[in-house]
C-alpha cells in the first residue's frame, strides 16, 4: 500500500495533482484493498522457439566460459579459440550426481565471485555456462537459479546458460558462445538440433488459473515421510494427510528433536486416529536415511509418498558469502534430495514431492545458495521421471516452487511483505490454496510447479517480464528529453547537487535529518546492516531502476555512492535534479550553515579531483615508477600475540628469560594421544606432540567488527587472529578508523597497503586464504594493495619487504604487514611427519 501511495504523495509536492484529487484516488486504493480477493496461478515452464538476427556488435566485457559435460577435445579446442579464460567443472567421474552438482555449483560461485569481486558495481563482467544436454549432466540446469540471483544482485553482471547438444562441434560451440554474448538478451538459452540445424530455443512461463484442484494424492493406511518435520510447512501438510485419511502413518524427521509447541501439534493429529512419529535424521546422513526407511519397510510399513520439506537458509550476498556456508545450505536440499531417492529406488512410491521456493525461478538477493539448491531440486524431477519411464524408479516427482506461506514456513516483516505485494501483487499463499495447487499439480503434465497467489493481472505482467529479463545488459532507462545525455556535465556543481540529493533520499530511509548526515562517515554508523541496505537499494530502484544489492557494502559513505551515481546513472539524476533548481532558493534558507560548509567542500573536492583528471592525462607513463628518496621508514604500532605470550610485553618477558615456551598439543586443538606414534617404528600418523601453540585462537568478537555472529564461524580461525591484531597495531599507533583515511595532496584516497604472510589453510575446503587481507582492508575501509603472500616459511618476512618497497615507491603511504599460523587441524602434523619435517623432540635442529 506504501509503494502504492508513493506516486500519490510526489504528484502532490510536485503541484501536479490537487489535495482534493489525492484524497480521492487514496479512498479508490483503499476501497481496491477491501474488495481484493486473491486468486491461485499456476505456470509451468516451456521451451519455445525463438529466432534472432546476428549481433553486430562484439562484447568487450571481462568474460569467463565454465562448461560441463563436453568432452577434453571440445572442451581443449574450444579454449584455443575463445580469447577469454575457460574452465571446465563438475568432472564427469563424478559418478554421485549430489557430488557432481555441489562441485559444480561451489566452482560457479567462486567464478562469478571473482568477477564481482575484480571490478565494482558498475564494471562486472559476463559469465557464461556450458552445459551438454546428456543424461548424467541433467541436473546442471539447476545452476540458472544461481545465475540469476547473481544478476539480481548486480545487473551489471552477465550471466548466461547455455544448453549445446551432446554432439556439438568446437566451431558451433565458439560462434554460439560468441553470438550469445553480443546478444546478451536471455539468461537460459538451449539449442537443439533439428533436420542438422541448431534451433535456438527460450524458456517461457505457461500459466493457468488453479481451478477446484485434483484428485488427492493420500490414501487409507498409507505411510508418509515429510522432512523438514518441525518446520511450519511440514506440520501443514500433517495436518492435511490426517485432514484426508482416517488412518494413515506420517512419519516426520527433523535434524533436532522438536520443541514443545511441535509435540503438542503432532499429539493433536494423533488424537485423530493416525499413527504419527516423529525420528530425528539429518536426510545429508545418507545412512541414515536408508536405515529409516528399511525399518519402515520391515515394520511393515512400506513408504507411499515423501514430501521433502526440509532446507536452511543463511542470507548474505555473494561477495560477503563464505564458500563453506554455500556449500551448507545446500545440502539438505541437494544431498538429501539424492539420498531420499536413493533409499526408496526400489520402493513402490505414489510420488515424491520436492518443496522448492520461488527463489529458483528469478534468484532472489542474498539467497545464492538457496536459490541453487532448489534450482537442483526442479531439475532433479525431470531427470527422476527420465528414471521412471526407464523403469528405474517408482512414482512421480514433483518439484513444487513455492512461494512465502501464510501460515508455516519462512516469515517475513510487515513492510517486506508490503514491498513484495507491491512489486509482485503476490499475497502470502494460505494453507488452502496450496493444498489444492499441489492436488492439481499433480494433474499437469508437468516436472516443475510454479505456485502463485494474490492480484491476477500483477503476476501475470511479472511472469511475461522474467521471460525477457535482459541477462547483464546495460538496464538504464534513456533519459526523457528535459535531460538528453549530451547535456549532461557532471561538474563541481552537478556533483554537488548530486551528494545533497543522495542525502535526501537516505534521510528518507534511515530516518535521520539531513543535516546529521556525514557524507563521508562510514555508513555503519548509521547502523547499516543487510535489512537496513536492502531498503536503501529498494528505495533507490524506484528511483534509478535496478541496482547492484551490494550498494551499501562496495560504496561505503554518501561521498562513494554520489560518485557512483554521477559515474553510472548521470542521465537519471539530472532528471530527478532537474525540478529541484526552480525551488533551490526557496529551498535554501532552511539548510543548516554546517551542511552548506559540506557542501561547499564537496564541491570543492569535485573540482580538485577533476582538475587532476585533467592534468594526469598528460603526465608520461614514466612519472609512474617515480621512486621517494631514501627516507627510514618508520614502525608506529605494533601488536603480536605467541605461545605463553598474550602481547607483545609477556613476549618480551619471555625472551628476557629465556623460557620455553614448546609444550605438548593442547586438548582444545585435538587429543594427541589418538595420533601420535612415539617413535618411527610405532604406527601412527604423528612423529611429534610438541608445538607452540597460542591462547583463544576460538575467541572473536564479530559484532565488534560488525561481523555477523552467523558468519563468523565460517571464517578461518587465522583470518580472525589477523584482523584482531591489525586493529590493536592500528591503536597502538594512535590511529583510528577514521583517521587512515586521509586524503593524499591530489584528493584521492590515501593508499593504505595490507600485506599477510601464511602458509597453511586447515579450516575451510576452498583452501583460499585471500580474504585474510580482505577482511582487513574492507573493515578498515582501506584504498590500497591487498595482499596474502605464500613463500613457505618466508611468508612473513616476504610480506615486510613488499611493504616496504610499496613505501619506498610511493605506492602507499601506511602498511599493515605481518603474518599469521595456527595449527587447528591434526591434518597438518600428519602432513608434516610424511615430509619428516617435524622434529620429533619439539625443538628445531638446524
Amino acid at each position: 500500500m506504501k509503494d502504492s501511495l508513493l506516486p500519490i504523495y510526489r504528484a502532490v509536492s510536485e503541484g501536479r495533482v490537487t489535495q482534493a484529487d489525492a484524497l480521492e484516488k487514496i479512498k479508490a486504493l483503499k476501497q481496491q484493498r477491501r474488495d481484493f480477493v486473491p486468486e491461485l496461478l499456476l505456470a509451468t515452464r516451456q521451451w519455445v522457439p525463438m529466432r534472432v538476427s546476428n549481433p553486430t556488435r562484439s562484447t568487450n566485457r571481462s568474460r569467463k566460459v565454465l562448461v560441463w559435460g563436453l568432452s577434453s577435445d571440445i572442451v581443449g579446442s574450444l579454449r584455443s579459440r575463445l580469447d577469454c579464460e575457460l574452465r571446465e567443472i563438475a568432472s564427469q567421474r563424478a559418478a554421485a550426481v549430489d557430488v557432481a552438482f555441489s562441485d559444480a555449483a561451489v566452482e560457479c560461485f567462486d567464478a562469478i565471485k571473482s568477477l564481482l569481486s575484480a571490478q565494482k558495481a558498475e564494471h562486472a563482467g559476463l559469465l557464461q555456462l556450458v552445459v551438454a544436454e546428456a543424461s548424467a549432466v541433467s541436473v546442471a540446469v539447476g545452476l540458472e537459479a544461481l545465475l540469476r540471483t547473481a544478476n539480481e544482485e548486480n545487473p551489471a553482471l552477465g550471466v548466461q546458460l547455455l544448453q549445446v547438444p551432446a554432439d556439438v562441434d568446437a566451431t558451433e560451440l565458439q560462434l554460439l558462445c560468441e553470438r550469445e554474448a553480443a546478444l546478451l538478451d536471455q539468461i537460459s538459452v538451449r539449442y537443439r538440433r533439428e533436420r542438422g540445424v541448431l534451433e535456438r530455443q527460450v524458456m517461457r512461463w505457461q500459466t493457468k488459473v488453479a481451478q477446484s484442484g485434483g484428485p488427492v494424492i493420500f490414501k487409507e493406511a498409507g505411510c508418509y515421510l515429510i522432512t523438514g518435520g518441525a518446520g511450519g510447512i511440514g506440520l501443514q501438510f500433517a495436518r492435511e494427510i490426517a485432514l484426508r485419511t482416517a488412518s494413515a502413518t506420517i512419519v516426520l524427521a527433523g535434524r533436532s528433536e522438536p520443541s514443545a509447541k511441535v509435540a503438542e501439534d503432532l499429539r493433536t493429529i494423533a488424537a485423530r486416529g493416525h499413527r504419527i512419529e516423529y525420528v530425528s535424521v539429518d536426510v545429508t546422513n545418507a545412512e541414515a536415511v536408508e536405515t529409516l526407511v528399511r525399518r519402515l519397510e520391515t515394520e511393515g510399513r512400506p513408504l507411499n509418498g515423501i514430501i521433502h520439506c526440509a532446507g536452511i537458509t543463511r542470507d548474505n550476498f555473494i561477495i560477503r558469502k563464505p564458500i563453506d556456508e554455500f556449500a551448507t545450505v545446500l545440502a539438505p536440499k541437494v544431498t538429501g534430495t539424492v539420498n531420499l531417492d536413493r533409499a526408496t529406488r526400489h520402493t513402490a512410491l505414489d510420488f515424491l514431492v520436492l518443496c522448492s521456493s520461488v527463489a529458483a525461478c528469478w534468484g532472489n538477493g542474498g539467497q545464492a545458495d538457496y536459490a541453487a539448491a532448489n534450482g537442483f531440486m526442479d531439475a532433479f524431477a525431470q531427470h527422476r521421471n527420465r528414471l521412471v519411464q526407464d523403469g528405474e524408479r517408482r512414482g512421480r516427482t514433483l518439484s513444487v516452487n513455492w512461494p512465502l506461506w501464510q501460515d508455516g514456513g519462512m516469515s517475513l516483516d510487515a513492510a517486506t511483505w508490503q514491498r513484495l505485494q507491491s512489486r509482485t501483487g503476490m499475497r502470502p499463499l494460505q494453507t488452502t490454496s496450496a493444498m489444492r495447487a499441489l492436488y492439481e499439480g499433480f494433474a499437469i503434465a508437468c516436472d516443475q510447479l510454479l505456485v502463485m497467489e494474490g492480484e491476477l493481472s500483477s503476476m501475470q505482467t511479472l511472469l511475461d517480464e522474467s521471460d525477457v529479463k535482459v541477462a547483464g545488459a546495460d538496464e538504464t532507462p534513456a533519459p526523457s528529453a528535459r535531460a538528453p545525455v549530451a547535456s549532461i556535465h557532471t561538474d563541481a556543481a552537478f556533483k554537488a547537487k548530486a551528494l545533497e540529493y543522495l542525502c535526501q533520499q537516505f534521510s528518507r530511509v534511515l530516518k535521520i535529518p539531513v543535516a546529521k548526515l556525514r557524507p563521508h562517515a562510514p555508513l555503519e554508523q548509521y547502523g547499516m546492516d543487510s535489512i537496513l541496505a536492502m531498503k536503501l537499494v529498494s528505495h533507490l530502484e524506484t528511483l534509478f531502476g535496478r541496482l547492484p544489492k551490494t550498494l551499501a557494502f562496495e560504496y561505503q559513505t554518501i561521498a562513494e555512492l554520489s560518485e557512483y551515481f554521477c559515474s553510472s546513472h548521470a542521465a537519471r539524476l539530472a532528471e530527478a535534479l532537474a525540478p529541484a533548481d526552480s525551488s533551490r532558493s526557496v529551498a535554501a534558507p532552511r539548510v543548516a550553515g554546517k551542511r552548506l560548509q559540506e557542501d561547499r567542500n564537496a564541491a570543492f573536492d569535485a573540482r580538485r579531483s577533476s582538475k587532476l583528471q585533467q592534468s594526469s592525462k598528460a603526465q608520461p607513463s614514466s612519472s609512474v615508477a617515480h621512486v621517494k628518496d631514501a627516507e627510514p621508514i618508520a614502525i608506529i604500532g605494533l601488536s603480536g600475540r605467541y605461545p605463553d605470550a598474550w602481547n607483545l610485553d609477556e613476549y618480551w618477558q619471555n625472551l628476557k628469560q629465556g623460557k620455553d615456551c614448546i609444550g605438548e598439543v593442547p586438548p582444545q586443538r585435538w587429543r594427541w594421544q589418538d595420533y601420535y606414534r612415539g617413535d618411527a617404528a610405532s604406527p601412527g600418523p604423528h612423529s611429534s606432540k610438541w608445538g607452540g601453540f597460542i591462547s583463544g585462537a576460538d575467541e572473536f568478537d564479530p559484532q565488534f567488527f560488525n561481523i555477523s555472529p552467523r558468519e563468523a564461524p565460517y571464517i578461518d580461525p587465522q583470518e580472525r587472529l589477523f584482523l584482531q591484531h591489525a586493529w590493536m597495531a592500528m591503536e597502538d599507533a594512535g590511529y583510528t578508523r577514521k583517521s587512515l583515511q586521509v586524503p593524499r595532496a591530489n584528493g584521492l584516497a590515501g593508499q593504505v597497503g595490507v600485506y599477510v604472510g601464511v602458509m597453511y589453510g586447515e579450516y575451510n575446503r576452498s583452501g583460499s586464504l585471500a580474504s585474510i587481507a580482505n577482511r582487513v582492508s574492507y573493515v578498515l575501509n582501506l584504498h590500497g594493495p591487498s595482499m596474502t603472500l605464500d613463500t613457505m616459511c618466508s611468508s612473513s618476512l616476504t610480506a615486510i619487504h613488499l611493504a616496504c618497497q610499496d613505501l619506498r615507491t610511493g605506492g602507499t603511504d601506511l602498511a599493515i604487514a605481518g603474518g599469521v599460523n595456527l595449527s587447528i587441524h591434526p591434518g597438518k602434523y600428519s602432513m608434516l611427519s610424511a615430509g619428516q619435517f617435524i622434529s620429533s623432540a619439539g625443538h628445531c635442529q638446524s
